[in-house]
């Protein structure tokens, strides 16, 4: 059945899921402060930093919130995850909207864990960043809406347009790693697909991790890459770094989405291919 579906901060990954979206026959907003031309998404002009900006369809069904910060900054993750989701949220109260079900893209980094260890919806959350503890709170508050709600944690998504490991391979830049440092990815096109089979799913548990099937080491992938592009191989260091975890997508795949990407080799072959 087709729905009317607002996707507010309608960037990389949003306009992804809105082009998905309307391929399955929805009706799609994207709002964003600079709206660019996604196919089958209508535009709406708007800044969720500013309230007063946010006039809102009024038979909307579902509401995706995909807003990312633009950089690592403290107060960008406040805006976004605070500031943006509580605007919003206001104004769909205030407009009388009354969406059957909410969708907020968050971040595994909520999660600490920084010796390798598995964790899951059922892991603790104890960040020790202020961006992270930002992040919760805007969980905190999708969380405290009215309506029905679902949080997808997202972990490091990749994909067209975001080459950082390529292009650092093809300069001799690598990251000073080890072979236990353990990092998580999510390919963008499944990230807004697994996102567009949650709109379309009956019913939803409240919370998902969003990530591929295979956490891996970082300097594997950069060794992948290095070997696919015919150039040498970075040196293992050693690096202190705080975020250390594997993140399981049975969840996820519970729900019976297919990985399009289901390890980085499937997801970097096609990046790859492109250039070829």
């Amino acid at each position: 059945m087709s729905a009317e579906i607002l996707i507010a901060g309608c960037g990389y990954l949003g306009s992804a899921l809105g082009k998905l979206l309307a391929q399955n026959g929805h009706k799609v907003w994207g709002l964003r402060r600079n709206p660019e031309s996604t196919p089958g998404v209508l535009p709406i002009t708007a800044n969720l930093l500013e309230p007063a900006s946010l006039d809102l369809p009024c038979t909307i069904d579902v509401v995706v919130y995909t807003a990312a910060p633009g950089h690592g900054h403290d107060q960008a993750y406040e805006d976004i995850y605070v500031r943006g989701v509580a605007h919003l949220l206001q104004a769909l109260k205030t407009m009388k909207i009354t969406p059957r079900r909410l969708l907020l893209t968050s971040s595994t980094s909520v999660y600490q864990q920084n010796k390798g260890e598995w964790v899951d919806e059922e892991s603790k959350t104890t960040p020790r960043t202020t961006t992270s503890q930002w992040v919760l709170k805007g969980e905190e508050l999708w969380r405290q809406a009215p309506w029905p709600s679902t949080i997808v944690r997202l972990s490091g998504i990749y994909g067209p347009g975001r080459r950082r490991l390529i292009n650092q391979a093809r300069k001799g830049e690598h990251a000073l790693v080890t072979s236990l440092h353990w990092t998580n990815r999510i390919h963008r096109d499944d990230a807004a697909g697994f996102l567009a089979w949650l709109v379309e799913l009956p019913s939803a548990e409240t919370l998902y991790l969003g990530t591929d099937s295979y956490p891996v080491p970082r300097h594997e992938v950069e060794a992948w890459i290095a070997q696919r592009l015919a150039i040498p191989a970075p040196e293992r260091c050693l690096d202190q770094r705080q975020h250390n975890k594997r993140c399981r997508n049975d969840r996820m795949l519970a729900t019976g989405y297919v990985l399009h990407y289901p390890t980085f080799k499937e997801g970097y072959e096609g990046l790859l291919a492109k250039e070829a």
